[in-house]
């Protein structure tokens, strides 16, 4: 249905065919228009983009740019069905690149009359309103889609979550009826809280990154950037990790380039995360052989910063091809016998990730042999 009151600019230079076309207007009847003159192409341009009027009628000439510049420079505005391109030149190839560029409809000014005019701008005003409704059924179907898709990514994650929760609490409350059973030995029962203790130890851990992940997805991950020395805090890690790699009879090698500076601006205690969660990954998926640690240093010519690169090498079981993008999704391991020997959530990786992000980098897979 044909709206009351259409607001339409007419962009012509010729003051003579906008009084024409003016005129042709007021003739329509049951129609009342809203009539805005410019005269130039350049405030032309500003008008269209802005896309405060119904309909455009465009004369192709003006100033010196044609019908077909103008659309050129405000691309890539949606028009919405709102152009009329006014000929009259009667040249089929211009009247098609017009269309082609968002034009609803063309007419030529030597044929106008009021009734054609007046089924034109009809005709534009009914494919906007259906490409209105088109684009809104899409965009309430994309939106649907990615809150079905948000929905199941939640209930996956909490599945997976109660999951790894339990495991180390079943164990908590099995071995803690074995410590209060009264025939158990002291020997037993010593062994027994170990075992409490290592549980409790991982689901503190799990839990401790499950918050870590929810905060960053919130937007409410706290870094505090200060100048430290990162060689000192990546020795504190290699010595805290070490036994662990010797206990498995891996060589662990790093190297500073004398270049390299000591010093950077970041967070101390998220850095520390990350190289130990990337360094304690490499040890657990490695049973023999050696991992090298390997850094290289960047400057930032617009920031003037320092970039500090590690790359972590191991002789490790390696990921197949195609469980590689799974690498850093949370609860999503690889190779699910692998899983019952080497054990893990899948968080540590995805929460390293997510605060190298945070703090303005990356961590990336470049290669891996299965």
């Amino acid at each position: 249905m044909l709206k009351s009151k259409i607001s339409v600019v007419i962009i012509d230079d010729d003051k003579d065919d906008f009084l024409t076309i003016r005129e042709l207007l007021t003739e329509v009847k049951d129609v009342e228009y809203s009539i805005e003159w410019i005269s130039t192409s350049n405030a032309a341009i500003e008008s269209i983009k802005a896309q405060d009027a119904d309909i455009y009628l465009v004369d192709y000439r003006i100033d010196q740019r044609t019908g077909l510049d103008i659309l050129d420079e405000i691309q890539p505005v949606e028009l919405n069905n709102t152009i009329i391109l006014l000929t009259g030149e009667g040249d089929h190839n211009i009247d098609l690149a017009a269309m082609q560029k968002g034009v609803a409809d063309f007419l030529s000014k030597n044929m106008l009359t009021s009734q054609l005019l007046e089924r034109s701008i009809r005709y534009c005003l009914k494919r906007s309103e259906d490409l209105h409704k088109i684009r809104n059924a899409e965009k309430f179907k994309f939106e649907k889609e990615k809150s079905d898709l948000a929905n199941r990514a939640k209930t996956h994650f909490l599945a997976n979550m109660s999951h790894e929760i339990r495991t180390p609490l079943g164990a908590i409350l099995g071995y803690a009826d074995l410590a209060l059973d009264p025939t158990t030995s002291e020997a037993e029962r010593a062994q027994f809280l170990c075992v409490i203790k290592r549980n409790g130890q991982h689901m503190l851990e799990l839990i401790n990154n499950i918050l870590e992940i929810s905060k960053i997805e919130a937007g409410h991950i706290e870094v505090n950037e200060i100048s430290f020395d990162w060689k000192l805090l990546f020795l504190e890690v290699i010595e805290l990790l070490l036994p662990t790699a010797l206990a498995k009879n891996i060589t662990l090698k790093h190297q500073f380039p004398e270049k390299l500076s000591p010093y950077i601006k970041s967070d101390p205690k998220r850095f520390r995360q990350i190289i130990t969660n990337l360094i304690g990954n490499a040890i657990k998926f490695t049973d023999k052989g050696n991992i090298s640690l390997e850094f290289q240093q960047a400057i930032d010519d617009e920031t003037n910063s320092i970039n500090i690169q590690l790359s972590v090498k191991d002789t490790g079981v390696g990921i197949a091809k195609c469980e590689q993008k799974n690498l850093f999704k949370p609860f999503q391991q690889t190779a699910s016998g692998r899983n019952c020997k080497f054990g893990g959530t899948g968080l540590g990786l995805d929460l390293s990730r997510k605060l190298a992000i945070a703090l303005g980098g990356n961590i990336e897979l470049i290669e891996s042999e299965y």
